[in-house]
């Protein structure tokens, strides 16, 4: 069973507390919103049974951005990390994924940039 880190009665002072349940994309991006509130009246608490979740061992996902979740991530965003998020995932054009560091969204890898080794159709 998790143990909750959620603040003591004595330091909540009010704050409505938030149970997220799952790290994925959705329950983090939910954590980052709560996070970005200026009276800060929420106490959030991420809740995930994979333990491997927090960890770089998970593996890699290739993700599509719709232009609605772009919206979102633009929404929730800072004015310096929206400019990153935008260059690696918001091209229409059809290419190969992008590898980004997870923590400062720069693009590591370009894989359109390199000779493909498979036929195109």
């Amino acid at each position: 069973m998790a143990t909750s880190k959620f603040l003591s009665d004595e330091e909540n002072k009010g704050k409505i507390r938030v149970a997220i349940i799952g790290a994925g994309l959705a329950g983090l991006a939910v954590a980052n919103g709560l996070l970005k509130d200026p009276d800060e009246k929420f106490d959030g608490q991420i809740f995930e049974r994979d333990t491997i979740a927090f960890s770089s061992e998970r593996g890699g996902y290739q993700l599509r951005v719709s232009l609605s979740g772009l919206n979102a991530l633009k929404t929730m965003s800072s004015a310096e990390v929206w400019p990153k998020v935008r260059e690696v995932w918001s091209e229409d054009k059809e290419t190969a994924p992008t590898l980004v560091d997870p923590v400062t969204f720069k693009a590591l890898l370009r894989l359109d940039e390199h000779r493909r080794s498979f036929p195109t159709l």
